[in-house]
């Protein structure tokens, strides 16, 4: 998991979820030493996630966010992606970047 949160509110987030569902890894601002927003924080935080996967690729890599920033950075750097909701339901992209992904 790649967030703008502290790893400590993450993981006391999911210690109230009822399921059993955690992330293995989670990326957050201080392991990148700022903000996703900042484009080479992104890539780097990014690189993290995919170390902590065993990605040696971005090809077949899909991310999930819920802002442009994190898109258009996200398709800079190679990956596939997906624009959801803050509460993660899955959002059509046409009426924002006029294609159909």
């Amino acid at each position: 998991m790649f967030t703008n949160n502290d790893q400590d509110a993450v993981e006391e987030f999911f210690s109230r979820q009822q399921t059993a569902a955690k992330p293995s890894s989670i990326i957050d601002r201080k392991k990148i030493e700022g903000s996703k927003k900042v484009f080479e924080k992104f890539k780097t935080g990014i690189t993290l996630c995919m170390e902590s996967m065993g990605c040696i690729s971005t090809k077949g890599v899909l991310y999930l966010g819920d802002s442009d920033y994190e898109m258009s950075y996200a398709r800079k750097i190679g990956l596939e992606t997906r624009l959801v909701t803050p509460n993660g339901d899955l959002v059509n992209e046409t009426s924002i970047y006029g294609v159909e992904s």
